[in-house]
């Protein structure tokens, strides 16, 4: 079994490296699922255990560096084996929770927090997009989508990603933390959306015209379940 994957926390801040904060949250995407796959048949409660143990380590570097868990929510070890949890949990072939990340700085944690959950909020989208392109490019996938289909269907979930963010439901902060760093409040968060209303959402975006289309990505992600 490989290791997991470290959680990237430390996000490039917003302001002008916004492009290299999205690069890294599709590189760290793509490194969630490729080690996801290693994971996929470990039961709930193994999959709990590994998580835990190595955000206990990873919490204690984050407390190095001025890291500190938001008042009203739980330690930074809790937190990170949350986050980590839904990252890697699937129903099927499927992720079960899809979670987004966002990161601020600005003059109060009130201020930096507001910020942030809305830039997680939109990057639930985006990593939507990510698991749905992994999915159709997957070799179990193209038994039942042809190459060109399956370019389609990650082609047109990319380009919808603003779509499918103003039509999101509700989403569940998991991770909320801060750091005072040159006089202001740095604030990360990790929210979490239902796998099934990601599915939901993500089949919306087919209409009449592609309706072919359509009912083999709904056979498709139906069968992850």
């Amino acid at each position: 079994m490989k290791r997991i994957v470290p959680l990237i926390l430390f996000f490039i801040p917003f302001g002008g490296g916004g492009s290299l904060y999205a690069q890294s949250n599709l590189e760290e995407q793509e490194a969630v699922i490729a080690e996801r796959k290693n994971l996929q048949n470990l039961t709930e409660a193994d999959l709990k255990a590994r998580v835990t143990k190595k955000a206990r380590k990873d919490a204690k570097a984050l407390a190095r560096e001025g890291w500190k868990p938001m008042p009203g929510t739980t330690d930074l070890a809790q937190q990170l084996s949350e986050v980590r949890f839904r990252q890697y949990a699937l129903a099927g072939k499927f992720p079960k929770y899809i979670v987004g990340r966002g990161s601020s700085v600005a003059a109060t944690p009130g201020m930096a927090r507001k910020q942030a959950l809305a830039r997680a909020r939109v990057d639930v989208a985006s990593t939507m997009a990510v698991e749905i392109a992994a999915l159709t490019e997957s070799t179990e996938s193209t038994t039942e989508l042809t190459g060109g289909e399956a370019e389609t269907i990650a082609k047109t979930v990319e380009t919808s990603k603003a779509m499918v963010q103003q039509s999101l439901g509700r989403t569940d902060a998991i991770m909320e933390i801060y750091r005072e760093k040159d006089g202001k409040a740095e604030v990360q968060i990790a929210v979490s959306y239902d796998g099934g209303r990601a599915k939901a959402e993500i089949l919306k975006l087919f209409g009449e015209e592609e309706k072919e289309l359509k009912a083999k990505l709904e056979k498709l992600l139906d069968g992850a379940e």
